[in-house]
């Protein structure tokens, strides 16, 4: 299979085993789900949310009577980090990284003025480890509580320079949730 940065061999499941997991996964986070007849699957390719961004995958299609579908990759759970644990970053937008891996350019929650105008003091994160590249923003020092401020959010783009190339590596939060990256082009 071919991944933006890199070739991965990938092993595959039956329709038996990604409905079984597909099941178990809607148990565990909805409730036992309300029995609905399968007329078929079939096996094809498309798209799925990845730290990586968008990615065609196998794909085992399953088809209800009466209409609708419902889809699970069809590959084994080891191919996929921490899968039905995690959910996307939500202080990280999308994330673009240079072509030599080595600068990312995040989306991210940038923290608010105070009720003076004064600025906030904003702290930059960026660990590094053999798997996983921790980015993201932490406030420091004292604000004022008792001032009210609206509650939309302000975003800025915020560039992080990795010590070594992103290469197959996820990148999270500072809460340790998964961001989507993409390459960019040229």
């Amino acid at each position: 299979m071919a991944l933006p940065d890199q070739e991965a061999r990938l092993s595959r499941i039956s329709a038996t085993e990604a409905f079984d997991a597909m099941a178990a996964r809607l148990a565990r986070t909805r409730g036992e789900p309300r029995p609905i007849r399968i007329t078929g699957s079939r096996y094809e390719e498309r798209e799925w949310a990845t730290d990586r961004g968008p990615l065609s995958l196998p794909t085992w299609t399953f088809l209800a009577e009466g209409g609708g579908t419902a889809a699970w990759p069809a590959l084994t759970p080891d191919a996929f980090w921490r899968p039905g644990e995690l959910r996307s970053s939500a202080s990280l937008g999308v994330i673009s990284v240079d072509p030599e891996g080595t600068r990312l350019v995040a989306l991210t929650d940038w923290p608010r003025a105070d009720c003076d105008g004064k600025a906030p003091q904003v702290e930059v994160l960026r660990r590094e480890s053999e798997a996983v590249v921790l980015i993201g923003l932490r406030e420091t020092g004292s604000r004022d509580d008792d001032c009210i401020q609206s509650a939309f959010g302000l975003l800025r783009e915020q560039v992080f320079e990795l010590g070594s190339p992103l290469g197959g590596r996820v990148v999270i939060d500072p809460l340790g949730n998964p961001a989507h990256v993409r390459r960019s082009q040229g």
